[in-house]
């Protein structure tokens, strides 16, 4: 049984997640990322101080690192089972998992604890959404036999997008795709996003497929936040310009 990560919002929404790649995918983000995670026991109110320092999938587990304060390393001797929990930026994640061995170098106690086969994941959305349909920037979706799907631009934050393609294709909800944006004289903008939701758009005709960028890396993530931004800056310009509406080509040099 996975650990439910704690609710702050009630703009968050928790799922399980069982896929095996989608899990691999989100636990390594905790070693690429380097981010401290927290981990508990049952019967005690304690948290602890890690981080996990790689993934071992094909051994079925992940190496975590000492845990501090000193009596964690006590209670990881003692028991079998822990909870982890860990923020991701725009995401939460948290599950129960099993203590298989101990590793001593040097001195320095590592854990190998075994990969989770449920994940309670959180997407917060507190992303603010800039609509840029009338920008018209061209998007691409590509499938899981690689078949690109073209559309356009919905809408954007730094964490996830909204998008209207020309033909709906064969795409999943919880499902993560290969993605691109295009617009007009800037370098094209890759990443992957997990789809989320199907949402019908204001004009009642193509749907609205919604998605959460993941795995982002630090260049593409200030290249998205930088993007967003100038498209803010354009909508706000248009209020009182509207000349300046669709995307002009020379607006972004």
């Amino acid at each position: 049984m996975a650990l439910v990560p704690h609710r702050d919002s009630t703009q968050e929404r928790y799922r399980e997640i069982s896929g095996k790649t989608y899990i691999l995918t989100l636990l390594q983000r905790l070693v690429h990322q380097r981010l401290f995670v927290s981990i508990s026991f049952s019967g005690s109110k304690e948290h602890f101080t890690s981080t996990v320092l790689s993934i071992e999938p094909h051994a079925g587990y992940f190496l975590l690192d000492q845990v501090f304060p000193q009596r964690g390393q006590q209670l990881l001797q003692q028991t079998d089972r822990l909870h982890l929990y860990a923020n991701l930026g725009g995401a939460a994640l948290g599950f129960t998992s099993s203590v298989l061995a101990q590793e001593n170098v040097n001195g320095l106690v590592y854990y190998q604890v075994s990969l989770p086969e449920t994940v309670n994941y959180l997407q917060r959305r507190d992303g603010h959404r800039v609509p840029v349909a009338a920008l018209e920037i061209p998007v691409e979706l590509i499938d899981h036999q690689g078949k690109s799907c073209k559309g356009m631009l919905h809408d954007i934050s730094p964490s996830g997008i909204g998008i209207q393609l020309n033909e709906p294709g064969t795409f999943t909800e919880r499902e993560i795709y290969r993605f691109g944006i295009y617009p007009p004289n800037e370098e094209p903008i890759h990443a992957e996003l997990e789809l989320c939701c199907h949402r019908q758009g204001t004009d009642g005709a193509t749907p609205i497929m919604g998605g959460s960028f993941v795995s982002l890396d630090k260049r593409t993530e200030h290249n998205l936040g930088r993007l967003v931004a100038e498209f803010e800056r354009r909508l706000l310009r248009a209020r009182w310009s509207p000349r300046a509406m669709p995307y002009s080509k020379n607006e972004m040099k």
